[in-house]
C-alpha cells in the first residue's frame, strides 16, 4: 500500500540503502494494511505482524506485498500467520479454539490484517540482524510513524521485539543490553515485564513478543503456543 511514509521511504532507500547494499537490496518493497476494506471491517482485534523483511522468491524489482498477499499467494508463512489472526479473532479468557476447528477462509484473515517489515527490500530465508540493527537505526523515525499511522490494536512481534523497543526509543549499554524503557504512543514498555510475560499491554494496544511465523516448529504447536499467550494477556486486562 503506498502511503506519503513509503513515498518518502522509498526515496531513502533509493539514495542511501542501494549505494551501500545494491548487492543485497533490489527493489523497495511496499507494506502496511493488507486490504483496507477487510482491516475497517476488523473491531477492536486489528493486528499488525512486525516482521525482519519480507521473502519473495525470484522477485527483485519494485513490488507491494500487500498487493501480493491480495493475490492469493499465501505462502508457508502466511499459512502461520493466518493461524494466529484466528486465534486473536476467536480466543477469549476461557475458550481456545481447537486447531482443527480453523476455517479454510485464510486469505480473508490476511487481507484483515496490517504488516510491517523493518527493512523495505527482498530478504532472504534467514535474516542477518546485523544487517536490520543498520535498517532499525537509519529508519526508526519512519517505521514510527508508519506504525502509528496504521494504529493497530494488537502488534505481533516475530523474533522483533528487540528492534521494535529501539524504534521506539529504549537505550541500551555498551553490551546492547535495555537499560532505559521504550515508549509507544505515550506509554511506557516495561523491558522487565515484556521478558518476562512474553506481552505487555501499551495502554490499549497490546505487544506480544513471538517467534517469527516463519519458524519450523509445528504448526499446530505454534497456534496453540500463541493462543495460550493471547489469553493470558486478555486476562491480565480483563477483556472478554
Amino acid at each position: 500500500m503506498e502511503t506519503d511514509i513509503l513515498i518518502q521511504w522509498k526515496q531513502r532507500h533509493l539514495e542511501k540503502h542501494l549505494k551501500t547494499h545494491d548487492d543485497r537490496n533490489v527493489g523497495f518493497i511496499y507494506d502496511g494494511i493488507v486490504d483496507i476494506n477487510e482491516w475497517s471491517k476488523t473491531i477492536k482485534k486489528r493486528a499488525c505482524f512486525f516482521l525482519k523483511e519480507a521473502y519473495m522468491k525470484d522477485v527483485r524489482e519494485e513490488t507491494d506485498l500487500c498487493d501480493w498477499l491480495c493475490k492469493g499467494n499465501v505462502i508457508k508463512l502466511w499459512h502461520t500467520v493466518a493461524d494466529w489472526i484466528y486465534a486473536i479473532q476467536n480466543v477469549t479468557t476461557n475458550f481456545i479454539p481447537a486447531y482443527t476447528d480453523i476455517d479454510s477462509y485464510e486469505l480473508a484473515r490476511i487481507k484483515s490484517s496490517a504488516v510491517v517489515n523493518i527493512k523495505k527490500s527482498n530478504g532472504t530465508p534467514v535474516s542477518n540482524d546485523a544487517d536490520l540493527m543498520e535498517y532499525v537505526t537509519d529508519d526508526a523515525d519512519l517505521i514510527q510513524k508508519q506504525l502509528y499511522e496504521i494504529a493497530p490494536e494488537i502488534i505481533v512481534c516475530g523474533n522483533t521485539t528487540y528492534f521494535l523497543e529501539l524504534v521506539f526509543g529504549a537505550k541500551t549499554d555498551e553490551k546492547g543490553w535495555i537499560v532505559e524503557n521504550a515508549n509507544y504512543n505515550g506509554f511506557e514498555i516495561d523491558h522487565r515485564e515484556l521478558n518476562r510475560k512474553g506481552f505487555y499491554w501499551a495502554g490499549e494496544t497490546l505487544i506480544i513478543d513471538f517467534c517469527h511465523p516463519a519458524n519450523r516448529f509445528d504448526r499446530m504447536g505454534k497456534y496453540y503456543a500463541f493462543a495460550a499467550l493471547y489469553q493470558q494477556a486478555l486476562k491480565e486486562k480483563g477483556c472478554s
